[in-house]
């Protein structure tokens, strides 16, 4: 890095702020308000402008905003009753669905905050969440309680619906404040435990105000939702069009997933807004998107490629990348991108947010120089969950804001602020990565790996959209290989399946740079993929060698066994969706995305193709 700039040499200094590069002193750094008020009063003035309007469907149900609102107001004062009060945090584990929604709506209305709890992560990791955030009472459904970890407190849904009519449908007055909790959630952390991030009204009121602005929208928009509420950037999907009157259409857990499933839905619901991460963008691609689509394209939650961008712009009326971490509530910048752009920027910031560029001192980097991106403004949290040490490593006094109370995140991301304005992404300072949306701290996934039997180190990173786990074991390596399906095993048990590693690579040492780091370059450019020492069952049957043939080409391998594990060797979703588009070519059979998780491996797979399930 080259010298900063230093503030006691000049009296200005270049950040950038609320979409506008300014050059600024000190003491002129101003703001745009917007009305100080919590979600829940935007909300319900939205119904009132709008109460005949569509707010929700899903399948063939149609709810009003008039409707709407009625169930939420009558379930936050069944939650009242239940002994829920302001500032308590309240665990939800409930199927996409209608009642899910009422349900964050009628917490956030007591002035309470939920803590999204995902069914499919191990119960282990949703207990930890639990006891860490102390929730008072978890919130789950009939079909969920068996595999929800045992809490003191716990409430189901279907009951909760049954007695709505026993109570009131006018809005609950509980005093809630802009600074009071919405949401409590959990992310990666390094030090083999997640870290719970907590998001004030202020902070989710002045994200949506300014994403209705830009990108935009307005009540003739059909929001399309497919992402899970373990994940921040739900919260647009959810909240967005019911703050503009437009209609939320909430996609289910099997079409979210499927992307030819997603896909026509998408034409037959004439979606006209939809957020999702690059890789669920290039999932639809590959499932046959041909013919453009009236579009408004949000993308976000990794690096968008400038290939996806050009594809995008081809099928999309408009196309925004958008940047920001969890910390700094959901996305921080925007960037429209266009057809000719040789270059996918991160854009400007959102509105009330203050990009800096800052050395490992804090001092102000010059435009065009390398630096860590540090963010301010409305969106910052206030820290992590119960971790006042990690709090006070990343959320730092704002020392270039009027306000002493204003803190910064500094992000861990490396950017620049350009000659047009615009800041630009350069990854990584530590050892985080992004894998299909999902940020990934691989320390937690080492330390799992270092607490089981038969390991002795552990260093995992990620290749493209893999995550390998390069592992020097306690004994030879033949030894080892034996206990790769139990680690595997245990860490799913420990872990969410974003972050298992899909590779196991067995060393006798770990390579090492010349002062005696571990050369995690090496690592990544070390080809352990061969097979040919593995068994190998060769297909038997047309149909298996029809699967196999096709396996092989989207997965890059010479040759599969018909007994290997697909998600073992390689497979995920997007590559799931891959076999079943060129299954679907070759046969005109339609396998779902599903069917892939029950029928995993070659032999269980052909099977599926004796069926008559043609479209």
């Amino acid at each position: 890095m080259k010298k900063p700039i230093s503030e006691t040499k000049k009296s200005s200094i270049h950040a950038i702020e609320s979409g506008y590069l300014v050059t600024y002193n000190i003491l002129n750094n101003t703001k745009t308000p917007y009305p100080n008020v919590t979600l829940n009063e935007l909300l319900s003035k939205q119904a009132e402008i709008t109460p005949t309007n569509i707010a929700l469907e899903f399948h063939d149900l149609k709810i009003t905003y008039f409707e709407l609102h009625k169930k939420v107001n009558q379930l936050a004062h069944y939650l009242k009753a239940q002994g829920v009060q302001s500032g308590d945090f309240i665990a939800v584990s409930i199927p996409r669905s209608p009642e899910l929604l009422y349900t964050l709506l009628a917490i956030m209305q007591c002035g309470a905050a939920y803590l999204p709890l995902d069914p499919e992560y191990p119960i282990e990791r949703l207990k930890f969440m639990l006891e860490d955030s102390s929730a008072k009472i978890l919130l789950t459904s009939k079909t969920l309680a068996a595999s929800s970890p045992t809490w003191t407190l716990t409430l189901l849904i279907e009951d909760a619906m049954k007695s709505l009519n026993l109570y009131s449908s006018s809005p609950l007055n509980s005093n809630v404040t802009p600074n009071d909790n919405a949401y409590l959630l959990y992310t990666s952390g390094s030090t083999g435990k997640p870290k719970g991030v907590p998001i004030t009204h202020k902070n989710l009121v002045n994200f949506l105000c300014s994403m209705a602005l830009e990108p935009g929208i307005n009540e003739n928009d059909r929001l399309l939702s497919i992402t899970t509420i373990s994940f921040d950037i739900a919260s647009l999907e959810l909240y967005l069009p019911l703050i503009k009157g437009a209609t939320l259409i909430l996609a289910d857990q099997e079409i979210a997933r499927d992307g030819l499933l997603l896909l026509k839905l998408i034409k037959k619901e004439n979606i006209s807004f939809l957020q999702a991460t690059p890789t669920t963008w290039s999932m639809l691609l590959d499932s046959g998107w041909s013919k453009p689509l009236p579009l408004k394209a949000l993308c976000g939650g990794e690096s968008m490629s400038i290939d996806l961008a050009k594809e995008l712009t081809n099928k999309c009326y408009s196309l925004w990348n958008m940047y920001g971490p969890t910390e700094t509530t959901i996305w921080s910048s925007i960037k429209q991108i266009k057809a000719d752009d040789a270059l996918i920027t991160i854009g400007k910031p959102i509105a009330n947010t203050q990009f800096y560029i800052i050395d490992d001192q804090g001092q102000l980097m010059a435009p065009e120089e390398i630096g860590e991106i540090a963010i301010g403004g409305d969106g910052v949290a206030k820290g992590y969950w119960n971790r006042p040490e990690l709090t006070a490593e990343k959320f730092t006094k704002n020392r270039f804001s009027l306000t002493k109370k204003d803190i910064l995140y500094r992000t861990g991301d490396l950017g620049k602020i350009l000659s047009n304005n615009e800041i630009e992404c350069l990854g990584r300072l530590d050892q985080q990565v992004k894998i299909r949306g999902f940020r990934i701290e691989p320390g937690e996934i080492e330390q799992s790996l270092l607490s089981l039997e038969g390991i002795k180190y552990a260093v995992v990173l990620a290749n493209d959209v893999f995550l390998i786990a390069h592992i020097v074991p306690d004994s030879s390596i033949e030894s080892a290989k034996i206990l790769i399906p139990s680690w595997r095993k245990s860490l799913a048990s420990q872990l969410p399946s974003h972050l298992v590693p899909h590779y196991f690579n067995l060393l006798e040492k770990l390579p090492t740079t010349l002062n005696g780091k571990i050369d995690r370059k090496a690592l990544l450019e070390y080809n352990f993929f061969a097979e040919s020492n593995q068994e190998y069952t060769a297909p038997r049957t047309s149909k298996e060698k029809l699967v196999a043939e096709i396996w092989q080409e989207t997965l890059k391998k010479e040759r599969i066994d018909i007994f290997s594990n697909f998600f073992e060797i390689g497979g995920h979703s997007i590559v799931a969706v891959k076999i079943a588009v060129k299954i679907k070519k070759k046969t005109g059979i339609r396998i779902p995305l599903s069917a892939v998780f029950q029928h995993s491996t070659i032999e269980k797979f052909a099977k599926l193709l004796n069926t008559e399930n043609k479209i």
